[in-house]
């Protein structure tokens, strides 16, 4: 009986000692989870961050491409307001030189 007993003790005590290597396994995987769950956490703040710098970038050379198109939109409208006023002096220049081409035709017409 006694034996029995004490069998039933060491299954008993077995079965605890195998429930416990049980628990410290996981607590194991559960801090290399953690630890994980850590390094990926990091791993985020860092791309999170990257991105915010790449979009900050991404504004600013927007903003500098902006102000180009305006410069070049305001060369653009000065370069045509310059050739309407070189095509106004052109022909203002043309009918002064017909006038002169009549004005000889005649004088060589009445001679």
């Amino acid at each position: 009986m006694i034996e029995f007993v004490e069998q039933e003790v060491t299954k008993i005590k077995d079965g605890q000692d195998k429930e416990r290597q049980e628990l410290l396994d996981k607590e194991e995987l559960i801090g290399q989870l953690n630890n994980q769950l850590e390094q990926f956490s990091r791993q985020i703040d860092i791309k999170n961050e990257e991105i915010k710098i790449l979009l900050e970038r991404m504004e600013q050379y927007k903003k500098h491409k902006d102000d180009q198109v305006v410069k070049l939109k305001q060369q653009l409208a000065k370069a045509h307001g310059d050739n309407e006023v070189l095509v106004r002096e052109h022909e203002k220049q043309k009918l002064k030189a017909q006038e002169k081409v009549r004005m000889l035709s005649e004088i060589f017409k009445d001679s």
